[in-house]
């Protein structure tokens, strides 16, 4: 258990300067507990496909944790601002694309809620345009997945037994 912990205060620091204000270091540190947590789920998301031989999302899924770890590559580079755009662009793409995937069924669109709170987190109130300019492209996002009627070329058909499996 000390490892795991001394692996996340590892990545939950890096970059962290001492000479930032102590809101912009709770920003940061915030920024890479949320990549670090997305790299996590992305490599349980490639097991599980694996398991259910999903090519197609295995593959989204290596490309995704790919620039996971450039978000805690260029916090470590101490590249902050570049940090937090690429993290909820990546974010948003991310779930953007697995709605195609797996279609309106699969509910994934509904992560779009918690995801379109991250930037008002990420950014200090001074900021508030950039965090509503990402708010209105979760919602935009969100609107042209139902007016493309979550299709696309890559789309997958899961049966009804998947989709239960999938939702918890």
């Amino acid at each position: 258990m000390k490892r795991i912990k001394k692996i996340w205060d590892s990545f939950s620091n890096m970059g962290i300067p001492d000479s930032i204000s102590t809101s912009d270091k709770k920003r940061i540190l915030l920024l890479n507990q949320m990549a670090f947590t997305s790299i996590i789920f992305t490599l349980l998301h490639i097991f599980v496909f694996s398991i259910w031989n999903f090519p197609n999302a295995i593959t989204i899924q290596f490309i995704f944790l790919l620039f996971y770890f450039s978000v805690l590559y260029c916090t470590s580079q101490n590249s902050f601002k570049f940090s937090k755009v690429l993290f909820v662009i990546t974010l948003y793409a991310h779930i953007f694309i697995l709605c195609l995937l797996f279609g309106e069924t699969s509910q994934m669109h509904l992560l779009y809620i918690p995801a379109a709170v991250i930037p008002i987190v990420l950014y200090d109130l001074k900021h508030f345009r950039i965090s509503l300019s990402f708010i209105f492209l979760a919602i935009a996002t969100l609107v042209f997945l139902y007016l493309i009627n979550f299709s696309c070329f890559f789309s997958l058909t899961l049966s009804l037994e998947l989709l239960g499996k999938m939702r918890l």
